[in-house]
């Protein structure tokens, strides 16, 4: 649980790439042309939807709760190992930010991260949106070009094989109910261990 120093200095972060907007546009008037000024803004919107998308996601914690510790499937409490130093990377449409995650061990092996399960993490470092923009946009083009317009866009730098490799999973799912003769099975979801609390 954060303090209510620690939530307002993540506000004043926030409310600074707003405030550093706002300045840019009134110091563009008469300056710059309309279409220089719809880009920077564009980038610093995208600046200011990381600063929100780290906010909140440093106030949803870390899925550490003290005395309180998942349980196992058996219902027993799981060990806490500590939290992450350096982070997970997590890439959204507004740019790259670090998850930092309380780690719990499991009785037959691994870690498990309370935290996936409340943010609905994905498996991958790439947010769900993100992919699913960057898929669509593949679908319409080849791959190379569909990522360098994405690139261009968005200001990434990805590999052209990134919606291939992130679309190997949806590609072996039709793959199976085209050989079951088009019919589709029960949805497939992703399967996660999802700790409970006492």
């Amino acid at each position: 649980m954060r303090t209510i120093y620690e939530k307002e200095a993540l506000f004043e972060s926030l409310d600074a790439a707003v405030a550093e907007l706002k300045e840019y546009i009134v110091g563009a008037v008469h300056r710059a042309e309309l279409h220089q000024v719809e880009q920077q803004m564009f980038r610093q919107l995208q600046q200011v939807g990381r600063h929100g998308l780290e906010t909140f996601v440093a106030l949803s914690g870390t899925g550490y709760e003290a005395a309180n510790p998942p349980l196992s499937e058996e219902g027993s409490p799981l060990e806490y190992k500590g939290t992450e130093t350096k982070g997970s990377p997590y890439v959204s449409i507004f740019g790259g930010i670090q998850i930092y995650r309380a780690a719990y061990a499991h009785p037959v092996g691994g870690r498990v991260y309370p935290l996936d399960a409340q943010l609905n993490l994905p498996a991958h470092k790439y947010s769900y949106l993100l992919l699913k923009w960057l898929h669509a946009s593949s679908a319409d083009q080849d791959f190379r070009s569909a990522v360098d317009r994405f690139n261009e866009i968005f200001g990434f730098s990805f590999f052209p094989d990134l919606p291939q490799r992130q679309g190997l999973p949806l590609a072996a799912l039709c793959r199976a109910v085209l050989c079951a003769g088009g019919r589709a099975g029960p949805p497939l979801r992703r399967q996660s261990y999802r700790p409970q609390r006492r």
